[in-house]
């Protein structure tokens, strides 16, 4: 088993709870990568999704993880993946997948417009993946707790509320670890 950890805008491979997770992960004996995805402050959506393809080698032994806009990447991703196996679990951390009403980030939803210049088909993204786990946090500036609500149902994922604001970390402080996430991976992953 293998896990693919991706970053959400203006984030990189080594930041927020990604390291921690990554060590936990390690001491389990499941490996992980996080790539590095380009122009990380201005993302486009099929150069993100093309960096996610590459980092995947077996879908049926890999488990994909995303935060914030890393999220609708794996979602993305998965509508167009044509493969037959099915990823065991896809954990999405401030996950949306459509855009939303947000005042407070409203220079930012206008940047990400090309990135949902379309709605998903989630009828092609959830026979994708075994299971779908949310974690959305309740105070949320970025991404509306609604959204995971929303994105939830479309998924037919389980949603884990957290308190955690948007699951960033900055200069050590915020969350640096997440166990919900390092939980939805091992309650989900059959042991070798």
């Amino acid at each position: 088993m293998k896990a693919v950890l991706v970053h959400g805008l203006a984030g990189a491979p080594d930041n927020h709870w990604f390291p921690w997770l990554r060590r936990e992960l390690k001491k389990r004996g499941i490996p992980s990568k996080a790539p590095k995805l380009p122009h990380p402050f201005l993302p486009v959506r099929d150069e993100w999704v093309a960096e996610l393809r590459n980092a995947i080698e077996d879908p049926e032994q890999t488990v994909l993880i995303g935060h914030s806009l890393g999220c609708p990447t794996i979602l993305y991703y998965l509508e167009k993946y044509r493969g037959k196996k099915k990823f065991p679990v896809v954990v999405l951390v401030a996950g949306f997948g459509r855009q939303f009403l947000n005042e407070k980030v409203e220079k930012l939803q206008a940047r990400l417009l090309r990135w949902h210049n379309k709605p998903l088909d989630f009828g092609k993204i959830r026979p994708k993946c075994k299971k779908f786990v949310c974690i959305n946090s309740t105070d949320d500036l970025l991404v509306p707790y609604s959204e995971g609500e929303w994105l939830a149902k479309k998924l037919n994922a389980e949603l884990v509320p957290e308190k955690k604001r948007h699951f960033v970390a900055v200069a050590g402080h915020g969350t640096v670890e997440l166990p919900s996430a390092l939980d939805a991976v091992i309650c989900n992953i059959k042991p070798k």
